[in-house]
Order: C-alpha cells, then structure tokens, then sequence
C-alpha cells in the first residue's frame, strides 16, 4: 500500500528550514528551488509538443519514401532502357 505525503506549502517549508539555515538563506533557497522548477517546466514537452512533433516526423517519413520510390523507379527505367539499349545494338551486328 503506498503512503501519500502531504504537499509542503512555501511557508511551511520557509518556517521549517528558516531556524536551521537564517530568514535571508530560506528566502535564497526557496526561490532558487522556485526557478528551477519553474525553467524545468518550461523545458518540458507538453502533450501538444509531442502531438506536434509526431505529425512532423510523420511527414517527414512520406517525403522521404516517396523520395526512395522515385529513385527507385528512376533507377529502374534506366536500366531497362540501357539492357534494351544494349540488346537492340547485339542483335542489329
């Protein structure tokens, strides 16, 4: 069974550690935590960065496949038409 702990509130942190470590050094610490929680939610990915970035790979992956097939095919042609090539010039000596 797992424990739920209590969410500490920035004043009951701030009282908690301010006998510990002196007023100015809590007020220094809690907002350092503060800012970095705040730049780590902001460098994470929402469910619309996500969304987006699959619909772009997404994308991506047709462009790049219909790239190949053309190559592909082109590459094809070629050949056949170099193998005819060849043929017709072996049969006409």
């Amino acid at each position: 069974m797992s424990t739920f702990k209590k969410m500490t509130t920035q004043i009951e942190l701030f009282n908690a550690l301010k006998d510990k470590l002196g007023e100015k050094e809590t007020q220094t610490l809690i907002e350092y935590v503060r800012g970095e929680d705040r730049e780590s939610r902001e460098n994470t990915a929402t469910k619309e960065d996500v969304a987006n970035l699959r619909a772009e790979v997404k994308d991506t992956k047709a462009e790049i496949i219909k790239w190949v097939v053309g190559i592909v095919l082109g590459w094809g042609i070629v050949q056949t038409v170099a193998i005819i090539s060849f043929i017709l010039t072996v049969v006409r000596k």
